[in-house]
């Protein structure tokens, strides 16, 4: 990301299942809880998550020395989430 590029805002309908949801809640309420306290919306929170656990998998492949790309790289890191659960 060290050549980050502003984009536009993408409006999504996604579905957030309620134990995510509670875990969201639970992360906004902790970034309110700091002794300087963020106030996240919910959508910077759920931005925030995601890009955490995309930088997890990237960091999972970068020690098995793999590159994170192509469709059957990308196949075989949603077969490691689906095992993750």
């Amino acid at each position: 990301m060290d050549d980050l590029k502003i984009i536009p805002n993408v409006r999504k309908n996604i579905k957030i299942s309620g134990e995510n949801d509670k875990l969201v809640q639970k992360c906004r309420s902790y970034f309110l809880g700091m002794v300087t306290p963020v106030d996240m919306d919910y959508s910077s929170m759920v931005n925030m998550l995601i890009e955490v656990g995309y930088k997890q998998i990237e960091l999972k492949n970068i020690m098995r020395d793999e590159p994170l790309s192509g469709e059957i790289q990308t196949e075989q890191n949603g077969q490691d989430i689906i095992e993750g659960f």
